[in-house]
């Protein structure tokens, strides 16, 4: 189970799993071996990536205000090299810090902070997150980053929201609906990026080749496709077909096993 306290289910080998409706999908985990987990399924035609990969410059609008009760997940990994005040994602509004948001780099250092009305909150050094695949959660009462290994650096929150009126962004902060003035792009491989209210989820962003080909977010919930609202195309990632699958395993009487000799109805993908 999640620390984060979101329907995430862990998987074999350290893979974690958003429970709710979708398919058996093959999923890497963490020591390479394959085990089958719960993915949305995709309209016929759309080739499901594993990630889409951001230099400065592109981004995406989600069209989601956040709320008292949002939850944000972003599975992700985030370049070293990124600049001060990078945000993987982020909404302002007016003036400076009013609003939400995560950054990677703090005052010059490899620093995790979160942004609210009352300015800028460090939650601890982010230098052993750099350039592996890390889960990043921000709500009203939990801020922190997570690797696949179970580290972990987080922050109890008491905050309130704040009015917004616009959305938030993915790869660089929105300010009043446009890319912010106290931000800077954020290099980064996005995996998957969900949004909560009270613990369901109400958004999905997963990433796929859409009918042309163009590297872009999926939102399984409503159906829709967020395309890059900035300069260039983002980079493709491997297509979740062109994984090899070499061994699946299965959950059985609480243990993952090989699924190799495992009747069906001892399958269990999680609630």
């Amino acid at each position: 189970m999640s620390v984060w306290g979101t329907p995430v289910v862990s998987g074999g080998g350290g893979v974690t799993i958003l429970s709710g409706t979708g398919t058996p999908a093959a999923a890497q985990g963490k020591n390479g071996q394959i085990c089958l987990r719960y993915d949305d399924a995709l309209p016929s035609g759309i080739t499901g990536l594993e990630y889409i990969q951001s230099v400065s410059g592109r981004y995406i609008d989600t069209g989601y205000i956040p709320k008292e009760n949002s939850q944000f997940v972003l599975e992700a990994d985030i370049s070293s090299t990124n600049p001060e005040w990078s945000t993987p994602f982020g909404v302002q509004r007016g003036g400076v810090w009013t609003g939400y948001f995560i950054t990677v780099k703090y005052n010059g250092n490899p620093i995790l902070g979160y942004g609210w009305n009352t300015g800028v909150t460090s939650v601890g050094n982010m230098s052993a997150f750099y350039g592996k695949r890390v889960e990043l959660t921000l709500s009203s009462s939990l801020a922190g980053i997570r690797d696949e290994e179970g580290n972990t650096v987080s922050a109890a929150v008491s905050q309130a929201w704040g009015t917004l009126n616009s959305p938030i962004f993915l790869f660089v902060m929105s300010q009043d609906g446009s890319v912010g003035a106290n931000t800077n792009w954020c290099s980064m491989k996005l995996y998957r990026f969900t949004i909560l209210e009270d613990g369901v989820v109400v958004r999905r962003f997963v990433p796929v080749l859409d009918q042309n080909d163009t590297p872009c977010l999926y939102e399984t919930v409503t159906g829709a496709y967020f395309h890059n609202q900035g300069t260039g195309d983002f980079t493709a990632g491997p297509s979740l077909e062109e994984r090899p699958v070499t061994a699946a395993y299965v959950k059985k009487s609480g243990v993952w096993r090989p699924l190799v000799g495992t009747s069906i109805g001892d399958i269990d993908l999680g609630t």
